[in-house]
């Protein structure tokens, strides 16, 4: 019984230190961003150009690029941004995107909208509440 646990406890430690090295290796291959938005950020997003959206605590959907932070909306949640810098995200159950400084309802279906994604071509897909289903 001994030697079972035994060789268990060696397999567990040694899957450990190879997770770990190759955890090591693939992080060095890679850009860390850092941003501290009051200490609390839900639902970050980032595009191949290094933009990052997120909700901050208070609500409100932030945008870092070029090393500055600027608030898209003062309340929303669930953003997401493709590579043109367009953002998508929710708010009281409606999807709102954000281009070129100015932000539009593209849902106004009277449902309850939530979790916009946004690709390159602007193209946007959301779920939505119909009665009690998705």
């Amino acid at each position: 019984m001994f030697k079972k646990y035994y060789w268990l406890a060696t397999l567990s430690i040694l899957l450990a230190v190879v997770f770990f090295i190759t955890d090591q290796a693939w992080a060095e291959n890679y850009t860390t961003y850092l941003i501290t938005q009051n200490n609390y950020g839900k639902y970050p997003n980032i595009n191949d150009n290094g933009e990052i959206v997120w909700m901050g605590e208070n609500g409100k959907i932030y945008l870092y690029s070029n090393g500055k932070i600027s608030i898209i909306s003062h309340q929303g949640k669930y953003p997401d941004i493709n590579n043109n810098s367009q953002i998508t995200y929710t708010y009281n159950g409606q999807i709102y995107l954000y281009q070129n400084g100015s932000t539009k309802n593209i849902s106004n279906n009277g449902r309850n909208n939530y979790w916009p994604f946004i690709n390159n071509n602007g193209q946007v897909v959301w779920y939505s509440l119909l009665g009690n289903n998705y």
